[in-house]
C-alpha cells in the first residue's frame, strides 16, 4: 500500500483532506485498520509534544488533520512528512503502515506542499519536505527526476543561506545529469552552480558557470534568455558594462522570437540599468520605453511594479527630476520591499547627496540602501554603499563609525577577490577628504595581496 496523492495543482487556501485525496488511485488506499492506527498514533503524539492540530498540520487544514486522527482519510504523503518533522520522527514510525508502493507521483506531490510551505514562510519545514523528495526520487524515479530533486534542494538551502550544502546538493545534481548524458540538464546545473557562487558574493566564479550554461542549454528554451539575463547582471555588477549591455540586448532579441514577454521586458529593465550606469539617459529612456510596452501586454502586474522606480531615475538623470522625487520613489520602494529597486535609488541619491556635500542626508540613505543590498544579497552594491556609508560617516566627522564602515566595504570586496576595486574605492575617499582622520588613515591604504 502507498499514499493517497494530490491533485496536480496547488490549492489557493489551506489543503483540505478531499483535496489532499483527490485523484488518487483506490488500489493506493490505506484500509480502515491502518487508517485507525496511523490517526491514533499522530493524535498520541502530536498531544505529547503539545501541538494543536492547526499547528502541527500548518499549512494544512486543521480539518484535514483531525479528519486523519479519526481515520476517516487518508493522509497524504506531504502532510505525514510535515508531522513527521515537527514531531521529530520519521515517516516510517510514524506510519510504518504505509508500507512501499511509491511513485513519480509521491515526489510530486512533496514538491507542491514544499512550495507552498515556502510562501507561507516555513522554511524549515519546506527543507525538510524537499529532502524527503529528493531520497524518494533516489528510489523511484530517472535521472531527471533525481536532478530536479536535488536542485529544488539546492535552491532552498541557498535561500536558506546554507551556501556549502547547497553547492554539495547541486553537485550531486551535477553526477546525476551526468550519467544521464543530457547537455541540457546539465545547462540547469551551472545555472543553480551560479546562483550559489553569486549569493557567496564569489561573483566571477559564478559569471563563469553561467557562461558554461549558456553553452549547454539550447538557445530556444527560456532557461537560455534567464542565463543571458542574470549574466548581464553580473557583468553590471563587476563593472564591465559593454559586455552587460551586449548581454542584455541579446536576451531581448531572443526572449522575443521565443514569445517569453516576461524575459524580454526582464532584459530591457537591465538594458535601463546598464545605460544609466554608463551615464547614456537618452539610451536609457528607449530601453524603458521598450520594456513599458511590453509590460503593458502583460498580464501579470508585479513588473508593471517595478517601473516606477527606474522611471524616476532615467528622469533623473534627464535632468527632468530632483533628489526629493528620487526621496518619495525610495520610500515608496521601502514601503513595498522593493529589495533592487531600494539599492538602485539609495545608490543615485547617495551620490547625489555626497556630490552636493550633503554628508547628512547622504548618511540615512546609505543605511537604507545598505540594508536592502543585503537583504537582496547583492554583494557589489553592498559593498559600494558600505564605502559611501563610510565616506559620509568621515565628512560628518564620526571618523570611528567611518572606519566600522570601511572595514565592512573592505570585507566585502576581499570576499568577491575584487582587490583592485578596493583600491578605488580607497582612492575615491582619499581624495574627497581634505584632512583624513587619524583613525581612517592606516585603513586608506592598499590592500595587500590576496
Amino acid at each position: 500500500m502507498g499514499f493517497s496523492t494530490a491533485d496536480g495543482q496547488v490549492p489557493p487556501g489551506p489543503l483540505t483532506a478531499t483535496q489532499a485525496v483527490a485523484g488518487a488511485a483506490p488500489e493506493r488506499l490505506l484500509g480502515p485498520q491502518q487508517l485507525a492506527a496511523i490517526g491514533a498514533r499522530v493524535r498520541r503524539l502530536r498531544l505529547e509534544a503539545g501541538w494543536t492540530q492547526e499547528e502541527i498540520g500548518h499549512p494544512f487544514s486543521k480539518a484535514y488533520v483531525s479528519q486523519i486522527e479519526t481515520g476517516r482519510v487518508p493522509p497524504s504523503l506531504a502532510l505525514l512528512s510535515v508531522i513527521a518533522f515537527r514531531l521529530g520522527t520519521s515517516i516510517e514510525e510514524l506510519a510504518p503502515e504505509v508500507g512501499s508502493g511509491h511513485g513519480p507521483e509521491d515526489v510530486a506531490q512533496l514538491w507542491e506542499a514544499a512550495e507552498r510551505l515556502g510562501r507561507h514562510g516555513e522554511l524549515a519545514s519546506e527543507l525538510e519536505m524537499l529532502e524527503q523528495a529528493s531520497r524518494l526520487a533516489a528510489v523511484v524515479g530517472g535521472p531527471e527526476l533525481q536532478g530536479q530533486a536535488l536542485l529544488r534542494h539546492a535552491d532552498a538551502l541557498r535561500r536558506a543561506g546554507r551556501i556549502e550544502a547547497a553547492l554539495t546538493a547541486t553537485t550531486s545534481a551535477f553526477e546525476v545529469y551526468g550519467r544521464a548524458g543530457s547537455s541540457r540538464l546539465l545547462g540547469r546545473c551551472y545555472v543553480s552552480a551560479a546562483m550559489t557562487y553569486r549569493d557567496r558574493g564569489d561573483l566571477e566564479r559564478s559569471g563563469a558557470c553561467l557562461e558554461q550554461a549558456l553553452r549547454h542549454v539550447p538557445r530556444r528554451d527560456t532557461a537560455y534568455g534567464r542565463a543571458l539575463i542574470d549574466l548581464g547582471r553580473l557583468l553590471l555588477r563587476l563593472g564591465r558594462l559593454e559586455d552587460a549591455g551586449a548581454r542584455a540586448e541579446q536576451a531581448a532579441r531572443l526572449c522575443r522570437e521565443c514569445g517569453d514577454a516576461r524575459e524580454e521586458a526582464l532584459a530591457y529593465l537591465l538594458l535601463v540599468e546598464v545605460r544609466l550606469e554608463q551615464q547614456r539617459p537618452s539610451d536609457a529612456e528607449r530601453a524603458l520605453d521598450l520594456a513599458r510596452n511590453v509590460v503593458e501586454r502583460m498580464a501579470d502586474g508585479t513588473l508593471a511594479d517595478t517601473l516606477p522606480a527606474l522611471e524616476v531615475l532615467v528622469s533623473f538623470a534627464c535632468g527632468r527630476s530632483d533628489a526629493s522625487e528620487l526621496e518619495k520613489s525610495l520610500q515608496a520602494a521601502d514601503a513595498a520591499g522593493d529589495d533592487a529597486a531600494c539599492v538602485l535609488l539609495a545608490r543615485a541619491l547617495t551620490g547625489s547627496y555626497l556630490g552636493g556635500h550633503d554628508a547628512q542626508a547622504a548618511l540615512a540613505i546609505a543605511e537604507t540602501g545598505l540594508a536592502h543590498a543585503r537583504r537582496a544579497k547583492d554583494w557589489m552594491y553592498m559593498a559600494e554603499l558600505a564605502s559611501r556609508l563610510a565616506l559620509a560617516l568621515a565628512l560628518a566627522d564620526r571618523p570611528d563609525e567611518a572606519a566600522a564602515a570601511l572595514v565592512r566595504a573592505r570585507e566585502a570586496y576581499t570576499a568577491m577577490r575584487r582587490p583592485a576595486a578596493i583600491e578605488d574605492m580607497l582612492r575615491e575617499i582619499a581624495a574627497r577628504l581634505q584632512e583624513v582622520p587619524p583613525a581612517l588613515k592606516a585603513l586608506l591604504q592598499p590592500p595587500s595581496p590576496l
